[in-house]
């Protein structure tokens, strides 16, 4: 699993997931606009098949690494490191 030269350096073929941030006028599903997006990639570098080690890629190009996420605590525990992490830079 590699990370290729697609959309912020993210390669078609890798694991992710693409957490959005959307706002909807008044509830208007047509005039739906993307605020931000952040790109959370498993790097497959993990030693033990109990934890996983992520990136976290940044519209600017930049991005952090999650790493020893227990996967028996799920996405929303991987989501919640995500934008604690994200929020603190």
């Amino acid at each position: 699993m590699g990370v290729g030269c697609g959309s912020m350096g993210v390669g078609k073929g890798v694991e992710m997931l693409e957490i959005k941030i959307d706002i909807v006028p008044f509830g208007f599903e047509s005039e739906r606009k993307n605020l931000d997006t952040l790109k959370v990639v498993n790097t497959g570098h993990s030693a033990n098949p109990e934890y996983g080690e992520y990136q976290v890629h940044h519209p600017n190009g930049s991005f952090d690494l999650i790493a020893k996420h227990k996967r028996s605590e799920g996405f929303w525990a991987l989501v919640r490191k995500v934008i604690k992490e994200y929020l603190n830079d």
